[in-house]
């Protein structure tokens, strides 16, 4: 309560300027003073005559005061000032003029404000003040003479009053300036005599600080120090600090007053010769390595310095040594890495190298030289790597791949030994970036396998060689089938006419017959070949699967069921109409013969975009917008035997006489004359489902290839179990969400329950194949299920929708991913599963 009392009455205090300050403290004084007065004077009758004019001239008082103290609060000292002069000055007049005139007690008092002008605004305006109240005195005896005012009485005329009032003014006056000048000079000495006095103490004050802190911080700094350090003079320690004797094992009272070679401290004790002779000559010593003895007899090796100092007058030492026994053993421990690294990069039967982006050759092992020819590293390393590659734009287009994605892996690539040879390698790369991202330094290994390419086109050959064998022996025995008929037929025509058992024109008409079967035949042969002529244009392929099946639709057996998916509009591919429609009854007929006890058969069509991913899975491929048609069968599935063999010419499966062998191999043949493409998928006991892939005919502008840019905000960080049969496909699948930031556990069918439950923590996705060999997708799903229920679950198969749900194999409603799926469209499922409510 009081500290709030003395913040409200206190004067104003203005840091930077003293004297104002100083003045604002006589306006506050004054102010306060004029208001306490006043508020007396409200309940005093100090004044006379009525209570409403006393309350009047009190309260208006009051009033000025505040408005001066509140002024002066905001440091507004000069209008404060005059507030209170002028105020006060006003109040006098109307006094004197209401009650006594130039007798009156308030008259009297105008030697208040010229008091208050001289204190607060200067000698000046106290004689502008002696000026008007002058005026007033005259303007009030006129008032007085012409009987405005009453009349003065008593010992002295209005006029001798007046002049007796002016001259004591005047006098007051003068004392005032007299006494403000000497108050204001000495005041100014005073101030400058306490403002050096004051500079002189406080620069004492700092400089005594700063010999206490310099004294205290080296103290501190020396105590609290982790590295050892030591005072010594003449050869023995006067101080040491903690760390030195945290890492020494002695205690203070065991080092101070004794030396080095008393307390064994030196391994070597030439070392304190030698120390002590460096400080002698040069009065200090830097970074010397030795190695000292530990009270546990331990040695570890330090690096020791010392400096001349004076303490209290003396000359000492300051030693310090910092340990670098670990730093040693690191060294020692990464030469021997260094070693074995060398040891296993110049042994390695891999090529290693590190190059640069613009092909110098940094580094590279033995191997890696005798892969390409030359005769030592050495000669190796003179090479631009430039020149190894057959065509330097593959070289461009490999370093833009591994500025991309920072590594490759199990890549095949074709270089030049130095002799021109060609090699064929599958090697990694990995890149090295700078703050920058600018690609520094190229690092690899690769793997000859040259040899390996060799074997594979003998393999080749011979299994083109098997099928041009298959080929001519299946030409032969249709063609002697046909000539045969021809032939004999031809020589009934010979007989004479009386001994022809038919008609001259039932032997022409099985003639033409079997012409026509081989000129069928013969078209077949080049389209497996792919050596007929297309007439290649727009084709709506919808129109032309509802067209086939028009005809088709009689050979259907009332035990096969069809379903018909075709995508709503128009949906052109490039294409020969004719070949398109055989394509169809081809695919169409085969899917009827695998289901001889009936079955249901779809025919599906969509338009699909083919991504760089799917694409490298073909030899030929181009990425871009597709046609797709599908035709899928419930039959008995395809074992491995023979779809190895599907598409060759004159293989088939089906009885002697019910097949010629050349129903697939002429699709085959067909579509990959049209630019296409064409996938089987197949599960023993779970049907067979054919995808052909034909070029777009027109591609909307909208269709764009997908960039990595575009599903990176698909990426995600849960876990996956990932379960598939097929090895190449898990494999390409746990790269594609690896490289999404996903965490894959990836397990075959058999092993992803074990797998599942040796991992700890959450698993978000199951991602899983539907038809595997001893557990199917969904009977996985509910067994997992079980026992993680917060797991989604995404099913992926080579076969369609619409199969699958039809066949019973999974419920309506559930995620489904189709075989071969493209890089953003397995991102963008598993996203979207993730995602969903």
């Amino acid at each position: 309560m009081i500290g709030w009392i003395r913040l409200i009455l206190g004067p104003p205090v203005f840091e930077r300027d003293p004297e104002k300050t100083r003045t604002s403290a006589v306006v506050h004084t004054i102010a306060l003073a004029l208001a306490t007065s006043q508020l007396i004077a409200l309940f005093v009758p100090v004044y006379g005559g009525s209570v409403s004019r006393r309350h009047l001239l009190s309260g208006t008082a009051v009033v000025i005061s505040i408005v001066g103290l509140l002024l002066t609060r905001r440091g507004q000292i000069r209008a404060a000032s005059l507030i209170i002069v002028v105020g006060v000055w006003l109040l006098l007049t109307a006094g004197a003029a209401t009650a006594g005139g130039l007798h009156g007690p308030a008259f009297s008092a105008y030697v208040v404000p010229v008091m208050c002008a001289g204190l607060l605004l200067g000698f000046r305006a106290a004689i502008w003040t002696t000026g008007a109240s002058a005026s007033a005195g005259l303007v009030m005896l006129w008032a007085e003479t012409q009987g405005y005012l009453p009349v003065s009485s008593g010992t002295f005329t209005p006029l001798g009053l007046f002049i007796t009032q002016i001259t004591l003014l005047v006098l007051v006056v003068v004392l005032l300036h007299l006494s403000t000048r000497s108050i204001r000079e000495s005041l100014e000495r005073a101030r400058l005599e306490l403002a050096e006095r004051k500079r002189a103490e406080e620069a004492l004050r700092r400089g005594e600080a700063a010999i206490l802190a310099t004294e205290e911080r080296f103290s501190k700094a020396f105590n609290a120090s982790p590295t050892p350090m030591s005072i010594a003079k003449d050869g023995r320690f006067l101080e040491v600090n903690e760390s030195l004797l945290r890492i020494s094992g002695y205690t203070r009272a065991e080092i101070i007053g004794h030396n080095g070679i008393e307390l064994g401290l030196f391994e070597d004790p030439a070392d304190a010769g030698r120390m002590a002779e460096s400080i002698a000559d040069h009065g200090a010593l830097r970074e010397q390595e030795m190695n000292l003895r530990m009270k546990s007899g331990e040695i570890r090796t330090h690096l020791i310095s010392a400096d001349s100092i004076e303490l209290g007058g003396e000359p000492c030492v300051l030693l310090v040594g910092i340990d670098i026994s670990e730093l040693k053993q690191a060294e020692e421990a990464l030469k021997q890495s260094e070693a074995k690294f060398r040891e296993f990069f110049w042994d390695s039967l891999t090529g290693d190298y590190i190059s640069t982006p613009r092909g110098k050759l940094i580094a590279c092992n033995p191997a890696f030289a005798r892969m390409f020819g030359f005769g030592s590293v050495e000669e190796a390393l003179d090479c631009d790597t430039r020149s190894l590659y057959p065509d330097p734009k593959y070289r461009e287009d490999l370093l833009a791949r591994l500025k991309e994605h920072g590594r490759l892996e199990r890549l095949e690539t074709e270089f030049r030994r130095r002799d021109g040879t060609p090699l064929y390698v599958v090697q990694n790369s990995v890149g090295v970036f700078d703050d920058l991202g600018e690609l520094m330094e190229v690092k690899g290994y690769m793997f000859d396998i040259t040899e390996r390419r060799r074997l594979e086109e003998q393999f080749l050959q011979s299994q083109k060689l098997e099928a041009i064998g298959r080929l001519a022996g299946g030409v032969a025995h249709d063609f002697n089938n046909l000539l045969t008929v021809i032939l004999s037929y031809s020589d009934l025509l010979l007989m004479p006419a009386n001994h022809q058992p038919d008609s001259v024109q039932k032997y022409a008409e099985r003639i033409k017959t079997a012409s026509e079967h081989a000129a069928s035949l013969t078209q077949q042969l080049l389209a497996f070949g792919r050596q007929q002529v297309l007439d290649v244009r727009e084709v709506d392929v919808n129109s032309v699967v509802t067209a086939t099946l028009q005809i088709l639709n009689r050979l259907i057996g009332e035990d096969i069921e069809l379903h018909t998916i075709l995508m709503p509009g128009l949906i052109k591919a490039r294409a020969d109409a004719g070949q398109l429609q055989q394509v169809v009854m081809n695919l169409f007929v085969n899917a009827r013969d695998a289901m001889p006890n009936g079955g249901k058969l779809t025919i599906e069509t969509a338009s699909v975009y083919l991504d760089e991913h799917w694409a490298s899975q073909f030899v030929d491929a181009v990425p871009g917008p597709y046609v797709m048609l599908s035709v899928s069968d419930t039959g008995m599935g395809i074992d491995e035997t023979t779809r190895a063999h599907i598409f060759e010419p004159f293989f088939t499966t089906k009885e002697r006489g019910k097949g010629t062998g050349l129903g697939l191999a002429t699709v085959h043949g067909i579509v990959k004359q049209s630019g296409g493409q064409i996938s089987l998928y197949t599960e023993p006991g779970h049907g067979t489902t054919f995808k052909i892939y034909l070029p777009h005919a027109d591609c909307p502008e909208t269709t764009s290839a997908p960039s990595l840019g575009q599903h990176s905000s698909r990426t995600g960080s849960e876990t996956i179990l990932l379960v598939e049969d097929e090895p190449e496909v898990r494999r390409i699948a746990r790269n594609i969400l690896e490289a999404n930031g996903y965490i894959v556990l990836e397990a075959d069918g058999e092993r992803a329950i074990q797998k599942s439950n040796d991992f700890p923590g959450i698993i978000h996705l199951l991602l899983t194949d539907v038809i595997m060999p001893k557990i199917n997708g969904r009977e996985l799903a509910d067994r997992l299920g079980r026992e993680r229920p917060e797991m989604r679950v995404l099913y992926m198969s080579g076969y369609t929708d619409r199969v699958i749900m039809d066949r019973g194999i999974l419920p309506p409603g559930v995620a489904l991913l189709g075989k071969p799926f493209t890089l953003t469209g397995l991102v963008d499922k598993v996203r979207q599963v993730l995602d969903s409510p």
